[in-house]
């Protein structure tokens, strides 16, 4: 086995084990919470999540691509190394400010919001975990084994704590507050990692420096921005008309095919900075590994998603219990995005980025978010969440059609 066939699968299981932990633990904890805490509780927390992720794309603004590109390719060079962190981490410093500006804004705005402030605040604590555990370093250097254990065990240990604290519907505050705890742990972790045996140098740049990052970061910020649109919206807007026990339903049904999108995430996030740097010396090799990898990935969610309707009654039953039956009808629909979105996935954010076509990647997302709020503007106060489920489905199928479209009328610039 050559080093860097080693290299990469060393970096796969340490992030496929930390992934896998990511979904499987929520997996858990998730009928649990459905059960313990209600379909309103739920949705309440559902909503909130969908605020966060708002908040988190901000302060990501797309250095979990650039940023990786860019340490993947400099990753001997250490004082480059140093400047890379500094400008990435203080501009997400800055951003992660204006995030917060803006939740207590909303929330001081809002009565609704206003009612449940102290939730969202410690619901805030995902957004914090965006910065203090950067894993695009640690994807760019590909060395996600000495930071994938210490995650592990304290993504256990908290996960424990949501069985043991949390007992009625009374304890939906301490949802947010283990998770605000154990974010802050886990970034700990990796940021002595990052200190210690990278012996990385963090200081703080100039203005320019900052706004340079930011100016290299917003073509995927704009595209992520527009995903958003299509991602997150759906479940932002049902929250704002409609109420948190409809949110429940809705929400539960995507978590469920949510973590069946993600089952191959490891292999996705392993896979970018190994093609972006073969893609950089053999663009004739970058394509016939990514065609290879497309056929891999949409034969495993093929089997997944029709496993998952054949048994969807028992499997949703088990995982939700009887007083969820609303949320089956819109699995059924919602499920069939594992057809469709990690293929666009591959193409938009391997493929596009891999071989620098930043703009495309924005564009493809731009038509698809607006189409989707234009839908959900039509859709939702006739249809309700039927229609939601479907508005996505059509978007989705309009963009990966888009990104096919793209990349065969660009493709003398591979």
């Amino acid at each position: 086995m050559t080093q860097e066939k080693r290299v990469f699968l060393d970096n796969f299981f340490s992030l496929a084990s930390l992934q896998l932990l990511n979904y499987v633990l929520p997996l858990l904890t998730f009928p649990y919470l459905v059960r313990v805490l209600g379909a309103e509780r739920y949705g309440l927390l559902a909503f909130s999540l969908s605020m966060m992720q708002y908040c988190t794309l901000l302060t990501d603004y797309g250095f979990g691509l650039t940023a990786v590109r860019d340490v993947a390719m400099h990753r001997d060079q250490k004082v480059k190394i140093d400047a890379i962190f500094s400008s990435v981490t203080s501009a997400k410093i800055v951003l992660l400010g204006c995030s917060l500006l803006m939740l207590i804004i909303a929330v001081g705005c809002q009565q609704r919001l206003r009612a449940e402030w102290l939730f969202y605040l410690l619901a805030f604590g995902i957004v914090i975990d965006n910065i203090t555990f950067p894993i695009w370093f640690f994807q760019g250097m590909e060395d996600m084994k000495y930071i994938a254990r210490r995650n592990i065990i304290i993504k256990v240990v908290f996960t424990i704590l949501i069985f043991i604290l949390v007992r009625s519907d009374q304890d939906y505050l301490k949802v947010p507050l283990i998770n605000l705890i154990g974010y802050l742990l886990a970034g700990g972790a990796s940021l002595y990692v990052i200190f210690n045996k990278y012996q990385i140098r963090f200081n703080w740049p100039d203005w320019k420096d900052i706004l340079e990052a930011l100016k290299h970061g917003f073509p995927v910020f704009l595209a992520r921005a527009s995903i958003s649109l299509v991602a997150t919206s759906n479940l932002f807007f049902l929250g704002l008309f409609r109420s948190h026990e409809e949110v429940g339903y809705y929400a539960a049904a995507e978590r469920i095919v949510f973590v069946m999108l993600w089952v191959a995430n490891p292999a996705f996030q392993v896979f970018y900075p190994f093609i972006s740097k073969i893609a950089h010396q053999s663009k004739e090799r970058a394509l016939k590994l990514i065609g290879k990898f497309m056929l891999l990935i949409f034969t495993i969610y093929l089997a997944i998603y029709l496993v998952s309707n054949i048994f969807l009654k028992q499997t949703l039953s088990l995982i939700l219990g009887a007083k969820f039956a609303h949320s089956h009808d819109i699995f059924h629909l919602l499920s069939m995005q594992l057809l469709f979105a990690p293929l666009i996935y591959i193409l938009s954010n391997v493929v596009f980025m891999a071989f620098r076509m930043e703009k495309y990647f924005s564009r493809v997302f731009i038509v698809a978010g607006v189409i989707n709020i234009i839908l959900l503007y039509l859709i939702l106060g006739v249809w309700g969440l039927g229609g939601i489920a479907v508005a996505k489905l059509v978007v989705l199928m309009q963009a990966c059609l888009l990104v096919v479209f793209l990349i065969i009328m660009k493709k003398k610039l591979l």
